[in-house]
């Protein structure tokens, strides 16, 4: 009866050592795991959530700057409505509206007041029923002449620049991936009608 006492003891000694053992395994194991599952799960995702984030930021910069434009009375020069107050030209609305959004979000890189910044007047006519020609002018120029058809005059507007990642890795680990360990390029357009008179296009 004793054997038997001192064998069942022995048993309950050695499954609380195991016990024991598996949970000290589990608690060393717990660090190593947390560690691996915030870099090849939670970082990745955070990074590519940033990434879309500013993608959308950067089109609906776009977006903006040419929807103030359209709206403006002339393509390249500023006007006054005659009390002294400035009216901003199409290309110097979206320039500043780009450059406010710029300065509004950081990761998003762009210099509205150079060539990253394109803003095109182009002309849609109709010279037959169900035909339509497209003819797009020099970027940033005001427009020459008329056409003697009809026609519908757009602004279109080409954004180039760059977002960044949330963290930058470095490339010499990686290798050059656009979005993880270097800026991600990015060209946004879009085109909207002039909202004005067309002579307004030619200022």
């Amino acid at each position: 009866m004793s054997k038997i006492l001192n064998l069942s003891n022995q048993r309950q000694a050695n499954l609380f050592k195991r016990k024991r053992f598996n949970r000290a395994q589990s608690i060393a194991e717990f660090g190593p795991a947390l560690w691996l599952m915030f870099i090849g799960i939670l970082f990745p995702m955070l990074s590519l959530g940033t990434v879309v984030i500013r993608y959308s930021i950067f089109h609906t910069t776009a977006y903006m700057a040419l929807r103030n434009a359209v709206q403006s009375r002339t393509f390249l020069n500023n006007t006054s409505n005659g009390s002294g107050v400035t009216i901003l030209s199409a290309l110097n609305a979206a320039r500043l509206t780009a450059n406010n959004f710029q300065k509004g979000f950081t990761g998003i890189n762009f210099n509205a007041y150079s060539n990253n910044l394109q803003l095109y007047i182009v002309m849609v006519t109709q010279p037959s029923p169900g035909v339509y020609n497209e003819y797009t002018y020099a970027a940033n120029s005001p427009l020459t002449t008329t056409s003697s058809q009809q026609a519908i005059y757009n602004l279109k507007i080409v954004l180039n620049g760059t977002i960044n990642p949330v963290v930058q890795l470095p490339n010499n680990f990686f290798g050059n991936i656009p979005g993880l360990t270097a800026p991600l390029p990015l060209v946004a357009t879009n085109q909207m009608i002039f909202d004005n008179s067309v002579t307004g296009l030619m200022n």
